[in-house]
């Protein structure tokens, strides 16, 4: 088995049972305390806030601002990517004797600000995605 093919394999077995997406820096600072400050958006983490888990082979269940949908993911090339209608987020990963690393995925808004989203595994995701409305 190729090591890209080994990784991908790690990566999926890592976050098959729960994963957590959450914005964790607004323009290089702490998101909750500009959030505090009222230097951010005030909907920044309730927003971006998403757990999720491998629901198959290609389709991740993600719940996100109260109810629970299915999207898609890839993992290849060092790169996890999980697409939620045309929202898309692209985590950089590596894997060091079986231990997973994500990279934060750092977004420029529309209005020029700059969010960093980290990935990380929750094994209390599935529960918490199951527990809501499923939309699609």
């Amino acid at each position: 088995m190729a090591d890209d093919d080994v990784d991908q394999k790690v990566v999926k077995e890592y976050i098959a049972n729960g994963f957590l997406m959450a914005p964790v820096k607004y323009n290089g600072e702490d998101a909750t305390e500009v959030m505090e400050a009222n230097r951010a958006p005030q909907n920044l983490i309730h927003d971006g806030y998403t757990n999720g888990y491998i629901k198959d082979d290609t389709t991740v269940r993600l719940a996100h601002m109260g109810a629970a949908s299915d999207g898609s993911y890839q993992i290849k090339d060092g790169i996890l990517v999980i697409q939620l209608g045309a929202s898309q987020h692209k985590f950089r990963y590596s894997v060091n004797n079986g231990s997973v690393i994500f990279e934060n995925e750092k977004l420029d808004e529309p209005d020029g600000a700059s969010v960093e989203f980290q990935l990380k595994k929750d094994t209390n995701a599935r529960e918490v995605v199951d527990s809501r409305q499923l939309q699609n």
